[in-house]
């Protein structure tokens, strides 16, 4: 049996998960903008306590590495390297899009969009074979062009969902919700390449949003 901690901090408000092997046994999802570490400690405590694991029952502890808020990105790694050394047991770090992929991999292929700030977006597609290109970030309204043009699926967080008002015209647009930390945590469970050492994950910004 293998307990992974997964913590999102990036995005939004912040989510984390207690998995058992391939189960989800309790999570979090926090409220409003940027986590900070004052609600994730004790949400992970909480989770911890309702999933009826003691922090020495760890196995792993899995960090979303970003995209996102810079100050999010931060507060989880920090946290998750922190209790990682505290308790003896191994970090791991991957990017939010690389876990979505992880596990959508049956759909590729497909580009998956989060939240950066407060009127932009990162996109990452992934192609046929599940293999990564650059991650961009642009402004919202920039990505909606490129999405009228393709008929590929749109893996997207439910803030994204929220912010484009016309959604309506993109059918391809999946809603993947607010709670990205069960997909870091499904992510760490398989043998996924994309796995690596807590390490921010950084994005280029688009030529278009750059002029």
């Amino acid at each position: 049996m293998t307990t992974i901690l997964a913590i999102e901090s990036a995005i939004a408000g912040g989510s984390a998960t207690v998995a058992i092997d391939d189960k989800i046994a309790c999570r979090w999802v926090g409220e409003g903008g940027v986590s900070t570490a004052e609600e994730l400690l004790p949400a992970i405590h909480s989770i911890l306590m309702n999933a009826g694991i003691n922090s020495s029952g760890l196995d792993v502890i899995a960090v979303s590495n970003g995209p996102g808020s810079f100050t999010g990105i931060r507060i989880g790694l920090a946290t998750a390297i922190g209790l990682s050394r505290a308790l003896g047991v191994p970090c791991i770090g991957v990017s939010s899009p690389a876990a979505a992929a992880t596990c959508w991999s049956d759909r590729f292929p497909f580009t998956v969009v989060v939240p950066f700030g407060k009127n932009d977006i990162v996109r990452q597609r992934f192609d046929d074979a599940g293999e990564p290109e650059a991650a961009v970030a642009e402004p919202a309204e920039i990505f909606l062009d490129h999405a009228k043009e393709t008929e590929e699926d749109v893996l997207a967080h439910a803030d994204i969902m929220q912010r484009l008002n016309r959604i309506e015209h993109f059918p391809h647009f999946i809603d993947l919700g607010r709670d990205w930390s069960r997909y870091i945590a499904l992510a760490a469970m398989s043998e996924f390449s994309g796995l690596s050492t807590p390490a921010p994950f950084y994005v280029q910004r688009s030529g278009a949003a750059a002029k």
